[in-house]
C-alpha cells in the first residue's frame, strides 16, 4: 500500500523540479565566407499588463489584443564590427497594425535605462496609409522619432522590423536584471518581459568571442573622470572612437544612461550627469552636449564649466556679453533657438524645466551647450550701426549727402528696380529699403535689430529688441498691437505704437512665444491681405521652404517632420499631416523633395480666412455667389461643389445638412489644390 504513495512523491517530486533543469540555448552557429554567424531563432516574451493611456488619447476601433509578436536575435557584420540585430515579427489576423515605434527597457537596481530603436529595413504586406514621421523629445529637447498613421483598417497585416544594436548596447542591455521589450502601435501599447536572459546572454558571450576587439595603443590618450569636469577638456573626446577600450571604459563610469537610435547615429544620454553623447554608425563621437535640465530623481544639470566662462545662471544677453556675437541663429520652435559659435552651438529657452517645475524667462535661459567640431566659423567682426539712425533715414532723400554716407556703411550695396519703386539691398546687413522712384524718398527700410552690426531697437520704451526676442517679451515692451496680418511667407506680423512693424518666424496670431525675425518701418498703408492667400500660397511649396516652415510651426506643436524618414519606413509616395487643434490636413507628395499639394480644412476646428472670403457659416448660395458658378457638381446626400479660384487653384467644398436646419447645406470641409497642367 506504500508504494503508490512513493511513486506519487516521486512524480510529484519530478513535477516541482523540472522547470529548474536548463535549457540548451536555441543558438544556431553558421558559416558564410568564413564569417561565422550566431541566432537565437526564438527569444521567449510574456505579456505584462499595463495600463494602457495611449488608447485613452486615440479614439479607436480596436485594441492590438490579437497581435502576434514574434522576436529572435543574430548576429551581423557591418565595416568589420559584431552586431546584433533584432528581427521582430508583429501580425494581427483581424486589423491593421498601423505604425509605431519600439523601446527596451533595461532595469538595474530599481532603475531603468530605455533604448529607443530605428529600423534599418521595415516590411509590410499592405502599403501603409497616411503615415506620417513625428518626433518626440525628452526633457533636454533631445528629438527622436515616432511613426503614427491616422486612419486604421480591418483586414490582415504583417509586418518584419530589422533594428541593430552596437555590441558594446547588447552587452550592456542584457548585463540588466530585467529586460523589457515596449511595441507602441496605433491605439495601443504592447509590454512584454523578456524571460530568457541567459540565453542572451550566452548569445553575447559567442559573438564576442570571435568579434574583432580593438587593441590599445601606446599613443591612446590615457582618460579620467576629471575630463567631465570642463567643456576645454570635453573637446578632446569629439571625433574620438567609442570602440576603444579606454573610451567604451570611460563612458561605463558614468552611469546609467539612455540610448536613442537614429537611421545614421545614436544617442547616450546619461541624465544623473548633465551629458549626452551623439555618435556616428562607425563609433566616433559626433557631438557632446551638457544640459541645463533638473529634474529630482530624474534629471540633473551638468556641474563642470561652460565654454567661455558662461554659466547656466546667465540669460541670452549676459551670455552674449561674454562671447560676443553668434555667427548664426537657428530657430528651433517657438521660444527656443540654437546660437552658433566656433566650437559649439547654445540651445536657448524661454521655457525650461527647473526644481522639476516649468520656468518661464523674459530673456532666454541657456537650456545646454552643445560642443561639436561641425560648427560655423567665427562671427565676422562688423561696424557697428546706429539703429536708431537708420529709422531715421524714413522720408527723407536717399541722394542727400548724409543718407549716402550712412549707407556706405552699410557696406557694398544691391540696387534693382521694380517700376514705381527701387529697392536697395545690402547682403552683409541683410537690411532694404524701398525708395520711390520718382521722388528719391525712402518710403519703407527693413532690418534685423542686435544682428550684423545693428544694435538692439530702442525707442519710447523701457528695455529693448533684439532679433528673436519672443512676442510676450516685445508685447511687455510696446503694448498690443494696432494692426497685425501676415506677409507672403505666411509668417506673421504686427505694428505697434511706435510704428515698427515687427515680423515673426511663424503664422501663429496667438502663440506668444513666437520670435521676431526683422524689423520695418514704412510710410505706406499697409495692403488688407486677401481672405486665404496664405494658404494658397502653400501649395507647390517644398517642405523645407519658409512658407511650410512658418505653416508647420504654428500648427503642428512646432515639431519638424522628418521627410527623409518617412521614405526609409515607409516605401510611400504621399504622407498625410493632419492637426486636429486646427482642423487643417496637408497633402505632400513626392520622395525626393515632398512638397504640398492639397490641404483639407474641417469645419469643427478651422478658425482661419478662406479664400474668396468664405466662411464655414455661409450657405451654399451664398459660396456660390462668393465664387461664382462651380466647374463641377456632384453628389446628393453630402454635395462637392468644385470652384476654380483664379487659374491655377481648385477649391472643393464638401457640404452637410444641419440636424437643426433641414433643406440648407452648409460646409462640413474644403479641399484645395492646385490646377495639373495639361
Amino acid at each position: 500500500m506504500k508504494r503508490p504513495i512513493v511513486i506519487s512523491l516521486l512524480v510529484l517530486l519530478l513535477i516541482v523540479v523540472f522547470p529548474s533543469v536548463t535549457v540548451q540555448a536555441r543558438i544556431k552557429k553558421t558559416t558564410v565566407k568564413n564569417v561565422i554567424h550566431y541566432e537565437l531563432d526564438k527569444i521567449q516574451l510574456q505579456g505584462i499588463e499595463v495600463q494602457d493611456f495611449q488608447s485613452l488619447l486615440h479614439f479607436a476601433p480596436y485594441e492590438q489584443k490579437d497581435c502576434k509578436v514574434k522576436l529572435k536575435a543574430q548576429s551581423q557584420l557591418i565595416n568589420e564590427q559584431y552586431h546584433i540585430c533584432l528581427v521582430l515579427n508583429l501580425e494581427n489576423p483581424k486589423y491593421d497594425l498601423g505604425s509605431g515605434y519600439i523601446k527596451l527597457k533595461k532595469t538595474s537596481t530599481g532603475k531603468h535605462d530605455y533604448y529607443t530603436l530605428f529600423p534599418v529595413l521595415a516590411h509590410y504586406n499592405v502599403d501603409p496609409l497616411m503615415q506620417w514621421v513625428g518626433t518626440e523629445e525628452n526633457a533636454w529637447g533631445i528629438k527622436y522619432p515616432s511613426t503614427w498613421q491616422s486612419t486604421c483598417y480591418e483586414g490582415e497585416s504583417k509586418y518584419e522590423f530589422r533594428f541593430l544594436l552596437t555590441l558594446a548596447d547588447f552587452e550592456d542591455l542584457v548585463a540588466g536584471e530585467e529586460l523589457e521589450l515596449l511595441i507602441f502601435l496605433n491605439h495601443s501599447t504592447l509590454y512584454y518581459q523578456i524571460k530568457n536572459l541567459s540565453e542572451l546572454r550566452e548569445l553575447k558571450q559567442k559573438v564576442m568571442a570571435v568579434a574583432k576587439q580593438p587593441v590599445p595603443t601606446n599613443n591612446a590618450p590615457a582618460y579620467s573622470l576629471e575630463i567631465f569636469n570642463s567643456a576645454e577638456q570635453l573637446f578632446r573626446l569629439l571625433a574620438q572612437n567609442i570602440y576603444t577600450p579606454e573610451l567604451a571604459g570611460l563612458l561605463a563610469k558614468l552611469g546609467r544612461k539612455d540610448v536613442i537610435y537614429l537611421e545614421n547615429f545614436r544617442s547616450y544620454y546619461y541624465k544623473e550627469k548633465g551629458i549626452s553623447f551623439t555618435i556616428a554608425n562607425t563609433g566616433e563621437i559626433v557631438n557632446i552636449g551638457l544640459h541645463n535640465t533638473n529634474i529630482p530623481d530624474e534629471y540633473q544639470p551638468y556641474q563642470g564649466e561652460l565654454p567661455g566662462g558662461v554659466t547656466f545662471a546667465d540669460e541670452r544677453r549676459a551670455a552674449e556679453a561674454k562671447l560676443g556675437p553668434p555667427s548664426g541663429f537657428q530657430p528651433e520652435k517657438p521660444g527656443r533657438f540654437y546660437a552658433g559659435y566656433q566650437g559649439f552651438m547654445i540651445n536657448y529657452s524661454n521655457l525650461y524645466i527647473k526644481d522639476g517645475e516649468l520656468t518661464e524667462h523674459g530673456d532666454y535661459a541657456i537650456s545646454s551647450v552643445i560642443l561639436s567640431l561641425n560648427t560655423p566659423a567665427p562671427a565676422q567682426i562688423l561696424a557697428p550701426v546706429d539703429t536708431q539712425e537708420y529709422i531715421s533715414l524714413l522720408g527723407q532723400s536717399i541722394k542727400e549727402p548724409k543718407t549716402q554716407s550712412f549707407l556706405k556703411g552699410l557696406g557694398p550695396g544691391k540696387v534693382s528696380s521694380g517700376g514705381k519703386y527701387t529697392y536697395y539691398f545690402y547682403p552683409q546687413r541683410d537690411a532694404y529699403l524701398k525708395v520711390d522712384t520718382a521722388t528719391s524718398v525712402i518710403h519703407t527700410l527693413w532690418f534685423r535689430p542686435k544682428a550684423l552690426g545693428f544694435q538692439p531697437y530702442r525707442g519710447n520704451f523701457e528695455g529693448e529688441i533684439w532679433l528673436l526676442d519672443t512676442r510676450r517679451s516685445v508685447e511687455e515692451k510696446l503694448g498690443e498691437p494696432t494692426d497685425w496680418g501676415n506677409s507672403d511667407s505666411g509668417a506673421f506680423w504686427a505694428k505697434y505704437r511706435t510704428g515698427a512693424k515687427i515680423h515673426y518666424q511663424y503664422l501663429s496670431a496667438s502663440n506668444r512665444y513666437n520670435p521676431v525675425t526683422a524689423i520695418e518701418f514704412s510710410l505706406e498703408d499697409e495692403t488688407p491681405a486677401q481672405p486665404g492667400a496664405y494658404l494658397l500660397n502653400l501649395l507647390g511649396k517644398k517642405s523645407d521652404s519658409p512658407e511650410v516652415g512658418a505653416f508647420l510651426g504654428s500648427l503642428y506643436n512646432y515639431s519638424v517632420l522628418e521627410h527623409s524618414q518617412v521614405t526609409v519606413l515607409f516605401t510611400n509616395l504621399a504622407l498625410g499631416v493632419s492637426s486636429g487643434l486646427n482642423g487643417i490636413e496637408l497633402t505632400f507628395t513626392g520622395r525626393e523633395a515632398p512638397q504640398i499639394s492639397g490641404i483639407t480644412l474641417r469645419r469643427h476646428y478651422f478658425t482661419g480666412s478662406l479664400p474668396g472670403g468664405i466662411t464655414f457659416n455661409h450657405e451654399r448660395e451664398s459660396i456660390w455667389g462668393k465664387l461664382g458658378k462651380p466647374v463641377d457638381s456632384f453628389g446628393s446626400e453630402n454635395p462637392v461643389d468644385d470652384f476654380l479660384i483664379g487659374t491655377k487653384f481648385h477649391l472643393s467644398v464638401v457640404y452637410y445638412t444641419p440636424k437643426d436646419s433641414p433643406g440648407k447645406l452648409f460646409p462640413d470641409r474644403i479641399n484645395i489644390y492646385q490646377v495639373k497642367d495639361e
